[in-house]
C-alpha cells in the first residue's frame, strides 16, 4: 500500500482517510495526516529533539484510535512539538504503547478536537483503512 493518507473534502472540518497494512501502520499514518495538517512546513524535518511515552487503553479500536490521536493532539498543543515518528511497543484492539519523538515548533494550524462522527475503521484485503473527522 503506497498511499499513507488523504485529505477528503468536507463544508466546515478536516476528514483523513488513512491506510495502513496492520492496525500499526494505520494509526502512525493517522497521526501523520493530522501532524500534516497542524504543521505543513515542519512534517517532513526528522531532527527529533523530544520524545514522549503514551500508554492508553480503551474500549475497542475506535475509541483506542480517536484517544490516541487526542493524546498526541493535547500533547502536540500543550508542548509546541510536531510529532512526526512513532514506535509502537504493544498495539492491538484496546491497548497501545508508543513512543512519539517530535521537533519543537512554533506556527501552526489548529484542531479543537478528535471525533467519533462517522468513525470508521474497516479492514479490507489490503490491510485496514480509517475515516476520521476532526472539529476545527
Amino acid at each position: 500500500m503506497n498511499q499513507k493518507f488523504k485529505f477528503l473534502d468536507h463544508p466546515s472540518d478536516l476528514k483523513i482517510q488513512a491506510f495502513g497494512k496492520d492496525r500499526t501502520e494505520l494509526f502512525s499514518n493517522a497521526a501523520l495526516a493530522m501532524m500534516t495538517f497542524l504543521y505543513p512546513k515542519q512534517v517532513e524535518i526528522k531532527n527529533h529533539e523530544t520524545k514522549t511515552e503514551i500508554r492508553l487503553q480503551a474500549k475497542d479500536s475506535k475509541a483506542l484510535l480517536v484517544d490516541f490521536l487526542s493524546e498526541l493532539l493535547y500533547l502536540s498543543d500543550s508542548n509546541d512539538v510536531c510529532y512526526n515518528q512513532l514506535h509502537f511497543k504493544k498495539l492491538d484492539e484496546t491497548f497501545l504503547i508508543a513512543t512519539a519523538y517530535g521537533r519543537r515548533v512554533r506556527a501552526k494550524e489548529d484542531i479543537k478536537a478528535v471525533t467519533y462522527h462517522n468513525l470508521e475503521i474497516k479492514k479490507n484485503p489490503d490491510g485496514f483503512e480509517a475515516m476520521i473527522l476532526f472539529d476545527l
